[in-house]
């Protein structure tokens, strides 16, 4: 018989938030938890944070919540994404998946989400992304990119992206961000073989016009005004 994780006699905490009545958060952390297959999520219609980082989870099977708004995953074994209850999922705006192994980000369809957390896995290609309009915040640091392929233009919120610590040699990898230039306002792109060469900032300004903050430095006049009369 499988243990219910999410019963008042399971190890998981929840806690229902003060001043919001039936509203709470579940937290199952670092419980050796491999399967959510047949757990009584659909029983918690007011669940609204999950967490069940650092387990053993492989899949995403069986997670869902009509009013669930953020999921932690952090440090499983999820290697790619499969099982999530779309259908069931229509309020998440926060997915963390940091700390797998994942390689590739197809299957993701959540079109509410807005902060997506992928860094550390080994990710080596960027596909079925187009679903995610909503997203401003896109995390990709630490995986094995070589290019940013895989970036659509259908995610007209993107304002954030983090792309530091991967295999980008090129400015041509940059290009699929064009269509984004437009929203685009940070990226992250220190620790490629790309921002080795000291004329990476100026390549990416001329792709990025509208670029406020750069890795670490904002974009400064200067740069800017150089950046367009290259473009001119």
């Amino acid at each position: 018989m499988e243990e219910d994780l999410l019963s008042d006699d399971g190890e998981g905490e929840q806690v229902t938030k003060e001043g919001s009545p039936g509203e709470f958060e579940d937290k199952i952390d670092n419980n050796a938890v491999s399967s959510l297959k047949n757990q009584p999520l659909d029983q918690l219609p007011n669940l609204q944070w999950l967490s069940l980082a650092n387990n053993q989870l492989e899949d995403m099977e069986g997670l869902g919540g009509t009013s669930l708004e953020t999921l932690n995953l952090i440090g499983n074994r999820i290697q790619r994404v499969h099982g999530l209850q779309y259908g069931h999922l229509t309020n998440l705006v926060t997915l963390e998946l940091r700390g797998n192994c994942l390689e590739t980000t197809n299957g993701l369809y959540l079109p509410s989400l807005r902060r997506l957390y992928l860094g550390q896995n080994v990710i080596k290609r960027l596909e079925g992304l187009e679903g995610l309009q909503s997203l401003t915040i896109l995390h990709l640091r630490d995986n094995q990119l070589e290019s940013l392929d895989g970036i659509s233009p259908r995610m007209t919120s993107l304002q954030y992206l983090n792309v530091r610590g991967n295999l980008i040699h090129s400015q041509k990898a940059l290009q699929s961000l064009a269509p984004l230039s437009r929203t685009l306002r940070t990226l992250v792109i220190s620790d490629n073989p790309l921002s080795e060469t000291g004329e990476h900032r100026l390549g990416v300004l001329t792709c990025l016009v509208h670029l406020e903050r750069l890795d670490k430095e904002p974009v400064s006049p200067e740069e800017r005004a150089e950046a367009q009369e290259r473009i001119t």
